[in-house]
């Protein structure tokens, strides 16, 4: 009997090769985030996938985790590096800012995205 098969060598590997799929789809996920955020928007699918991207971002961080679990260096770093810049794009938004002199206040609205 195999050295590697007593201690769940096969098993192991079997679970590394399943985190590392999950990892390169948590990582593209985190990508198209990214992607979306910097297109028009032609469609109602685009515009889903731009209301999802700030709920899609957080999948680089978790990325990361498992592709390191995966002992994917590159794309975990890669998705380390993805996370830093999703984070800093996401920045300015929570950091306060007095506003201009003689600017308006300005109120959003949500809208109902089943029916337009």
């Amino acid at each position: 009997m195999r050295h590697d098969a007593i201690r769940g060598g096969r098993l192991r590997t079997a679970r590394r090769v399943v985190a590392a799929y999950l990892g390169i789809g948590l990582l593209l996920a985190a990508t198209a985030a990214l992607v979306v955020r910097f297109t028009p928007i032609p469609t109602h699918g685009v515009l889903y996938l731009v209301i999802a991207a700030p709920y899609l971002m957080l999948a680089a961080p978790v990325a990361a985790v498992v592709l390191a679990w995966a002992r994917r260096w590159v794309l975990s770093a890669t998705a380390v590096v993805l996370t830093l810049v999703l984070v800093l794009i996401q920045l300015p938004w929570f950091r306060g800012v007095t506003p201009a002199p003689g600017s308006v206040t300005v109120r959003t609205m949500t809208i109902n995205m089943l029916y337009g």
